[in-house]
């Protein structure tokens, strides 16, 4: 993937990026285009964008030209290769699940000059059973198909060409669990048994620091520090890979790099847990120690003590939802919510939780009488 810098007293920007030139792997940097220094990074994007096209365009000349005469599903086979460089290999798992399932049963059989705008609508409208939210991350993986054989074989981007699904003017409710009833589900674990305890510390975990799921199961005892009582966000674990197992790789964002600080309650409770658990101090998942915990073991363990506690049932990223709502509950900015969960911007945390803030003045005086 390229790399975008801005240096030097002029605030001119370059590209860095690999290709493959005779086999080898070649490092190469772009910091002119047409002769003009890059001032903007847009000018950065533009630079490599307009390398590339000329690149694979001389590298698959051989195929450039009957492009149109092949079918869907030997030229996807062309563009996962290309995409396998440029992705993460969660995301690459989860592009190629979506071709296999959906796109791929649909378009595979059809030369590509036969794609039409009306292929492409009909398309579309075979998704109409499913969510918005989820036919157009479809149309979206589709559409990156096409935006690639745009620029580097000249092929014209139908799915462009045909009007996107339209978001349903439907408010979206978040199910979250206030301090009441954390409690009363927290209560239903049985700490004399080893296995209860530690489920009883990793959902603890993930209310009260609103960390997503793959962050805390790759979390290790040397994110911990117990000094200064905070926790460094520095790595995710995802399942979702091609290969099956398990795949520890860098956060989500690059916002998503923090340290935060740990309450006094979880704290108590990660000190009980290193202490039963002594292995977790070597071990290279804190809460799984030699392998991180099983996702459906967590997904069954949390419905049933949802069911023993006789609290309504929420998604394990609803804890991240809640620890939200507990800080804006008790008056916390939003810029420091949106520090605390990795957001890359105060945006992102408002278009999710705006609703949770006080919109009238009684409010705001609640809770200044609740602190004073």
């Amino acid at each position: 993937m390229p790399s975008y810098e801005c240096r030097g007293k002029q605030k001119l920007w370059s590209v860095r990026f690999f290709i493959y030139e005779n086999g080898k792997q070649v490092n190469k940097r772009i910091s002119e285009y047409n002769g003009e220094k890059l001032k903007r990074k847009k000018d950065a994007e533009l630079a490599y964008r307009e390398f590339i096209t000329e690149y694979e365009k001389k590298h698959h000349k051989n195929n450039y030209s009957n492009i149109n005469e092949q079918y869907f599903n030997d030229v996807y086979e062309e563009y996962k290769k290309y995409k396998k460089e440029n992705l993460k290999e969660t995301s690459f798992y989860e592009m190629e699940l979506t071709f296999k399932k959906h796109i791929l049963p649909f378009f595979g059989k059809y030369k590509i000059k036969e794609i039409s705008k009306n292929k492409v609508l009909e398309f579309q409208q075979s998704l109409c059973k499913y969510s918005y939210k989820y036919k157009t991350k479809i149309r979206t993986t589709l559409y990156s198909m096409y935006k690639y054989l745009f620029y580097y074989y000249d092929i014209d981007n139908v799915v462009a060409r045909v009007e996107a699904f339209k978001k349903p003017n439907i408010k979206k409710e978040i199910n979250i669990w206030n301090i009441d009833e954390f409690n009363s589900f927290i209560k239903t674990f049985d700490t004399t048994i080893d296995d209860e305890f530690k489920f009883k510390t990793f959902f603890t975990f993930l209310y009260y620091t609103g960390c997503r799921l793959g962050e805390v199961l790759a979390i290790n005892y040397n994110d911990i520090n117990f000094t200064n009582k905070t926790i460094s966000i520095n790595k995710t674990l995802s399942t979702k890979i091609s290969s099956g197992g398990y795949k520890i790789s860098t956060p989500k964002t690059a916002s998503s790099y923090r340290t935060i600080t740990i309450p006094q309650i979880l704290l108590k409770q990660l000190n009980e847990y290193k202490n039963r658990f002594p292995d977790s101090v070597n071990s290279k998942f804190f809460f799984g120690i030699d392998k991180p915990l099983d996702d459906h073991t967590i997904y069954r363990r949390l419905e049933e003590h949802c069911q023993k506690s006789n609290v309504k049932k929420i998604r394990i990223h609803d804890f991240r939802h809640s620890h939200a709502s507990l800080l804006i509950a008790n008056g916390a900015t939003i810029v420091l919510v949106s520090n605390r969960l990795g957001h890359t911007n105060t945006q992102q945390t408002l278009n999710t939780y705006a609703h949770l803030f006080p919109n009238s003045e009684s409010e705001l005086i609640n809770l200044i009488d609740k602190i004073s």
